[in-house]
């Protein structure tokens, strides 16, 4: 099997305690890398100083001002020089036999642009957790995916970034992570890779992704950014001929991800940008997820006004 080159892009802000497993994991490969590109976005703890102590040859350290997770990640991939590009987070890490599934892919799919595994969540205290992945059939061995947004609609993504590798070819026709986008920039990017052409996706785990806040809203910005982000971007992607075909599962996609906002305030309490979120239509289509949702924020309000610690924030308005 001819290997093809593969640079991994990881994007560094404040990972002292993670960035080396990181790297040590790309290096235990048994199929090895090109090169690997760390963007560090700003850190102001002792990460660049980790990566620097590693003083590996194939590694290029780049730094730049806080521009945030997309940013880091376009910078990287336009630093590389391999014909394909994959993706590591700082807190996540790749099990030794990833690269190996990935040139076994590029061998059997050579004109697929995006290639992608399984992957599981690491808890708090390190114990992983399989993602409820609802892929409908079983396989034992990789196959094309073309159903991403119904499967991805119906429980976990079937992949994180830290388990794609993408074709170069693909960031010319799609772009690369959208800066600023306010429901995720991975997700804008899966949703546009998914219309651009099949995804070649290995069933086993390779991955182990850390389970955290992958939210990219903080409680700060207006809820009509996300909704209006993610008006923005269905238009964009209605203007693909596939996505009159699958404009269902892509509506069912965009409520997935809008409710795992909902839920994510919810947790941290922010009950009134929860009923914002709430209100768009496109909730609706998950219909008794989106009901017991704001039955718990409703409730959550009521407990907030009659304790007197409801959120003041002139910003957080309902639409």
């Amino acid at each position: 099997m001819n290997s093809a080159s593969i640079s991994v892009v990881i994007p560094l802000c404040n990972n002292e305690n993670s960035i080396v497993n990181a790297i040590e994991s790309i290096q235990r490969q048994t199929v090895k890398v090109n090169e690997i590109i760390v963007v560090d976005d700003g850190s102001t703890d002792a990460s660049v100083e980790r990566v620097n102590a590693m003083q590996l040859s194939n590694l290029k350290l780049i730094n730049q001002p806080g521009l945030g997770l997309a940013a880091a990640r376009n910078r990287g991939i336009a630093e590389s020089t391999s014909t394909y590009v994959a993706f590591l987070d700082a807190n996540d890490h790749w099990m030794p036999f990833f690269t190996l599934e990935m040139q076994s892919m590029i061998t059997r799919f050579p004109d697929i642009e995006l290639l992608a595994s399984r992957y599981q969540f690491i808890e708090v205290g390190g114990a992983p957790v399989d993602a409820k992945i609802r892929l409908g059939s079983c396989f034992k061995e990789a196959w094309l995916m073309h159903d991403f947004f119904a499967v991805a609609s119906r429980g976990d993504c079937p992949f994180v970034v830290s388990s794609c590798v993408a074709k170069r070819s693909l960031f010319d026709e799609i772009g690369t992570f959208p800066v600023g986008e306010p429901i995720g920039e991975e997700q804008a990017f899966f949703a546009k890779a998914a219309l651009a052409g099949a995804i070649a996706y290995s069933p086993n785990v390779l991955v182990h992704h850390e389970r955290n806040n992958t939210s990219r809203v903080s409680d700060q910005e207006l809820p009509k950014s996300v909704l209006t982000s993610c008006n923005e971007l269905i238009s964009s992607l209605h203007t693909s001929p596939i996505a009159r075909i699958v404009a269902k599962d892509i509506e069912q996609y965009f409520a997935a991800l809008l409710l795992g906002v909902v839920k994510q305030k919810v947790a941290a309490r922010n009950f009134q940008y929860a009923q914002a979120i709430l209100a768009h239509p496109l909730c609706k289509q998950k219909v008794l997820l989106s009901s017991f949702l704001k039955l718990v924020a409703y409730a959550g309000r009521l407990v907030q006004f009659s304790t007197g610690s409801a959120i003041s924030n002139p910003k957080e308005k309902l639409l």
